[in-house]
Formats: C-alpha cells, sequence, structure tokens
C-alpha cells in the first residue's frame, strides 16, 4: 500500500511541475492565428527523414553508410553504423556514442553542418555510430525475446561490462588502426568510464583520445526536476507496481502522439517536458526541427524539433532507470545496487554494492559541459575532477544537456574545437591522409531550414497518466511478481 501512495503522489507532483514550468500562450489573437494557420515544417525534407533510419538519414545527405550488426558475450544484438571514407585514406576512426534514450540517430539528426559525424566524415575520419542494447536499435538476443522480464535486467554497468569492449574489438578488427577516438554525449561517457575502471583495462591504450560532451558520472546535485522525483518517490518501487519493464519504448503511437501534442497552440507541453527532464536553453534550439528529434529526442534547434520527436526517446530498460535514479539519490559512482544484501552476495560476491575506481582510468580525455546544464553541476564536477587525471574540462556558455548535439551553434562552440583536437592527436598517423583531399563542411546554417519540439514532453506526461491509472485500477499487483524478478 505504501508503494501505491508513493506512486500516487509521484504522479501529482509530476503533473504540478510540468504545470509549473509550461508557458502558457494568454494572447486569444494568437490562439486563432495558430487555429487558421498551424506549423508545418519549413522545410519538406524534415517530414522525409522523420520517417528514415540513422543509415538512411546518412544516405539522404550523400555520405557513403554501412550496416554492420555487433553480438555482446550475453547475447545482445546490436546495430552499428559505419562513416566510411571512399575519395581517400582514412585520417582515423571515431566512435561515437548517445546518451541515455537516444540512439544512433542523434548523431545525425541536426542540420548537417552542425552534426559531428558529418563534419568529422568531411574532415577525413572513418565514423562509427554504436547503439546500446535496448533502444530501439538494440532490441534483439540470440537466447531472449524482448517480452521476456531477464532480456530488460541490465543498466549501463551491462553496457559498460558488454557492449562497449564488444563494439570496440569489432572495430580494430574491420579498421587499419590499432586505436580509436572516442566521442560521447551524457551516457555514453558514462559507460565508458564504467568500462575502463571496472572491467576493460585494455580501453585504456584502445582508445587514443576520449571527447566528453555533457557527461554524467556523479549526479547527486543535478538540478532535474524529474530525476528529483524519480529518487524522492522511490522509483525502484513505482516501476514494478505498473509492471514496466522497457522505459519510453520507441512505439509508432509516440511518434504520431508528440508531435500533435507537442503542437497545441494554448501550451508549450512539450518545452514543459523537455525543461522537466534536462532542461534546455530555447535561445540556443532549433525548434524548426522539434519533430525531427523527437520522432528520433535541446542551444536545441526549434526549427528541427518535428524531427527530434520522431526519432526521440529511443527507449531503455526501466532496469537503468532505476539504477540512474540510486546515482542522483547518493553520491557515489556505484554498480546497481539491489534491495537486499542476499541478491548483492549472489550477484557481486560481496554484500556491499561496489564501486567503480575511477582512479583507473587513464584515457586522455576532454569533458564539454554546459554552463545551462541542469544534469551536471560544477560540485559534482569538482568531485570528479579530483578523482580523474588526464581530463581537460571545458564550460560551454549558455548549453544545456541536449544542446551538445541538437543546438544550432554546436559547431561553432564545441565540435571545432573537438575537430581541433582530434587532429593534433592523428597528425602523427602513418597513413597516406592527404590534408587538400577533404574539405571542412563551410555552408549557410539555414540551408537546410527544419521544424519543431522533443519527446520526452508526450513521452513523459503519457507515463504520468498510465502511472495514475494502474494506481487507481487494481493493474498494479496482477504485474508486479514478474517485474520483481528484475530486480
Amino acid at each position: 500500500m505504501t508503494a501505491i501512495v508513493k506512486t500516487i503522489f509521484f504522479t501529482l507532483s509530476l503533473m504540478i511541475s510540468i504545470a509549473n514550468v509550461s508557458a502558457i500562450d494568454l494572447n486569444p489573437i494568437h490562439w486563432i492565428h495558430h487555429i487558421l494557420h498551424p506549423t508545418k515544417s519549413k522545410s519538406d525534407h524534415i517530414d522525409s527523414l522523420k520517417l528514415l533510419d540513422t543509415d538512411g538519414i546518412v544516405k539522404f545527405y550523400g555520405y557513403p553508410v554501412e550496416k554492420h550488426v555487433v553480438t555482446t558475450d550475453d547475447g545482445f544484438i546490436l546495430d552499428l553504423f559505419r562513416m566510411p571514407q571512399q575519395t581517400g585514406p582514412s585520417r582515423g576512426t571515431l566512435l561515437l556514442a548517445h546518451g541515455i534514450l537516444d540512439s544512433s540517430d542523434t548523431w545525425v539528426l541536426n542540420r548537417e553542418d552542425q552534426s559531428l559525424a558529418f563534419l568529422a566524415h568531411n574532415q577525413g575520419y572513418d565514423v562509427w555510430l554504436m547503439n546500446s542494447r535496448g533502444n530501439k536499435y538494440g532490441v534483439k538476443h540470440t537466447t531472449l525475446s524482448s517480452n521476456d522480464n531477464a532480456f530488460w535486467k541490465f543498466s549501463f554497468d551491462e553496457m559498460a561490462r558488454y557492449d562497449i569492449p564488444a563494439v570496440v574489438h569489432y572495430i580494430l578488427d574491420h579498421t587499419e588502426f590499432p586505436t580509436m577516438s572516442y566521442g560521447c554525449h551524457s551516457q555514453g561517457c558514462t559507460q565508458m568510464v564504467a568500462a575502463v575502471t571496472r572491467y576493460h583495462s585494455f580501453l585504456n591504450e584502445a582508445i587514443d583520445h576520449m571527447y566528453g560532451l555533457a557527461p554524467v558520472i556523479y549526479a547527486y546535485y543535478s538540478k532535474s526536476p524529474l530525476l528529483d522525483l524519480l529518487s524522492k518517490y522511490d522509483v525502484d518501487q513505482i516501476l514494478p507496481i505498473i509492471g514496466m519493464r522497457e522505459f519510453l519504448p520507441d512505439y509508432n503511437f509516440f511518434k504520431k502522439l508528440l508531435p500533435l501534442v507537442c503542437d497545441l497552440p494554448l501550451v508549450n507541453v512539450c518545452g514543459s517536458v523537455m525543461h522537466l527532464m534536462i532542461g534546455y536553453n530555447s535561445k540556443n534550439f532549433d525548434f524548426d526541427r522539434e519533430p525531427l528529434y523527437f520522432t528520433h529526442f535541446v542551444n536545441f534547434d526549434f526549427d528541427r524539433e518535428p524531427l527530434s520527436f520522431t526519432h526521440f526517446p529511443s527507449g531503455t530498460s526501466s532496469h537503468n532507470m532505476i539504477h540512474w535514479a540510486q546515482h542522483f539519490r547518493f553520491n557515489q559512482f556505484d554498480l546497481f545496487e539491489f534491495s537486499d544484501k542476499q541478491k548483492t552476495l549472489e550477484y557481486y560476491g560481496t554484500d556491499t554494492t561496489p564501486k567503480y575506481n575511477l582512479s583507473l582510468f587513464n584515457i586522455t580525455s576532454d569533458f564539454y559541459l554546459g554552463e545551462k546544464d541542469e544534469l551536471t553541476s560544477p560540485k559534482d564536477i569538482s568531485k570528479l575532477q579530483s578523482q580523474i587525471e588526464n581530463v581537460d574540462y571545458h564550460w560551454i556558455p549558455n548549453f544545456s544537456h541536449i544542446d551538445f548535439v541538437w543546438g544550432k551553434t554546436c559547431r561553432e562552440n564545441v565540435y571545432q574545437n573537438v575537430l581541433e583536437k582530434m587532429n593534433s592527436v592523428h597528425m602523427t598517423s602513418t597513413n597516406d591522409y592527404d590534408e587538400t583531399t577533404y574539405k571542412a563542411l563551410d555552408m549557410d546554417t539555414n540551408a537546410h531550414p527544419n521544424n519543431s519540439h522533443f519527446m520526452a514532453y508526450v513521452a513523459v506526461v503519457a507515463v504520468a497518466v498510465a502511472v495514475t491509472g494502474a494506481a487507481v485500477c487494481g493493474v498494479v499487483y496482477k504485474r508486479r511478481r514478474g517485474y520483481e524478478q528484475l530486480v
């Protein structure tokens, strides 16, 4: 009963939080104008991109692309996309890893001149885009079905233990270089740090440089309203009640619903939920591409928001969200904490939850942090700085968490520096790369205008409604036993 009460209070608090951050337009003239002239995409190609997966988007812009499949040691089958060099030898290898609830789509959703994958390829790099288990490109397994509870028993710890080494080994086997650069956003950075400091010391040599965009390691001082709610109301008790194994999956229902809700004339629902989840900087967001982002997942380019919502969120496990809730609740960088010591003993061989040993992280790195990022606090970064060496920290003014992949000025504020550092690292390469063979991308930022707003918006509203319905109806006890097997 206590868990049910928490569920109800969590739902009410969530709705109140959304209401508190909602931007309500009180001008009736704007309502009438919106009804008579609904928002439309400024460019037909945004609507085309909504329907495409990573390889389709890359082809749309005229770049070469290959689809590879990687199988992890524990049986997960992950799609991996490659943008090989065809006009000359490769300058080096770059692996890009997406953040939580995201996918490889994120690296090619922004405008061509603001997407790191395209920019790096134009600089002569062999670019690989990975996917982690649980998103739309990672829901296959050699023996398990996605309908099995055991399939969803993973967090970013399993991604670090199995996904990262499988992808890195695969790329090393299929390229001519002994090392690669690693670019990451959010949880993509968490995975690499966890992999190196717990399981795979070989990564210290295999990764020649790491470029962390809005990395989240410690998160105790995060200001994310949603994550605060998840921690405060014990998400590990709420999610079992409604029988959730998969968190914010890539369902066609959400893809169709979100752009419609985001386009409501009275309330900026999508913007409100985006703020609730991770915060965003409206001045840096391309609203034209919002529907594209949220079809696929905000400085946010709202011109591309319609594109975002058709690609984000892409799903993860509830087990993973529970692990993150533990991160926000405790000021530690620990492995998943089980509900009792017996489970901890069975899984880890000790009655206390192990910690990642950050002193083992020796990859030379640059971490780029946003001054308006509500997931990353200077206090958390200060703690990280005291435990990890070989890292340069760059604070980017007016950048929020999602700005590092979907912002209007990613290239000017972040990617130019990343590429300059990459070029200096690979300057001593022994390959036959010819600098004159490639040209840096230099185009009008308005060459590809787009549409508008963020999927976490409506997805969170949908989750809130689902939680309330489950708590009121009776579905609560029905699925609880099945989910408890996960934790």
